[in-house]
Parts: C-alpha cells; structure tokens; sequence
C-alpha cells in the first residue's frame, strides 16, 4: 500500500471542505491513477473494474 503524502493529505480536505465527492490521492496498489472517493478513500478505478467483474459474474449466473 503506497502511504499517503501531506499534499494528498491536503487534497482530500480540500475536497471535504468544497464537498467534491473525488480527490487526486496516491496510486494504488494495482498503478491506477490516484483517483480516489472523499468518503471511503478507495480508488475509482478499482471500484469500477469489481463492479464491472461482479456484473459480469451476475450475468454468467442467469438462466438462458
């Protein structure tokens, strides 16, 4: 896990103070690009991509 510097530090609190759902943070553990929710400080882009996995696990699952 990469730790969090003092300008991202800084940069989620601005984004608290302004009330932006998304903040530049440190790249994650996958090289994604640092793009992380205010709320849960999870990556955007890996939210996406195991939303997308589990869509697609949902859709092999369905009978037809």
């Amino acid at each position: 896990m990469v730790k969090p510097t003092t300008t991202h530090q800084a940069a989620r609190r601005e984004a608290l103070r302004t009330g932006a759902p998304r903040y530049q943070g440190p790249p994650c553990k996958r090289g994604h690009s640092g793009e992380r929710y205010v709320a849960s400080m999870n990556c955007v882009e890996c939210l996406r991509d195991a939303k997308r996995d589990q869509r697609a696990r949902e859709r092999a699952m369905r009978p037809g």
